[in-house]
């Protein structure tokens, strides 16, 4: 499925897989607004088009955290009440990293960047 995602330079598409949690999806971190990282996961919520800024290493681990979490929340309101550190710490448990270990560069060897992200109207 197709996915926009607010960005502060505009609307980005990405190509999103659905969860068992309605209303969470998962798709590749994005880098730019014209590049991600086709390595690694993260998970957005669909309601909103915000995403969680937590990374994780594949996309079944990033499922797996987004099914962890299906009973903290009505993750298909628009603006549900999310327990920040209880989410965090299943994140953890599912082997994410939050957004700024992700950039200090840590995983920069592991990780492998491609052009995959279509601006919104092009």
């Amino acid at each position: 499925m197709e996915l926009t995602i607010p960005t502060p330079h505009g609307s980005v598409v990405v190509e999103a897989q659905p969860t068992e949690t309605h209303g969470l999806v998962t798709h590749p971190v994005l880098l730019s607004d014209d590049t991600a990282d086709l390595d690694w996961r993260t998970v957005t919520h669909t309601p909103s088009g915000l995403r969680f800024p937590i990374n994780f290493p594949n996309d079944q681990r990033a499922a797996d955290f987004a099914n962890s979490i299906g009973h903290l929340a009505d993750w298909q309101q628009a603006t549900p009440d999310i327990p920040k550190a209880e989410v965090l710490q299943i994140a953890v448990r599912h082997g994410g990293i939050t957004d700024t270990t992700y950039c200090l560069g840590a995983y920069q060897s592991e990780r492998t960047t491609a052009v995959e992200v279509r601006k919104a109207g092009e």
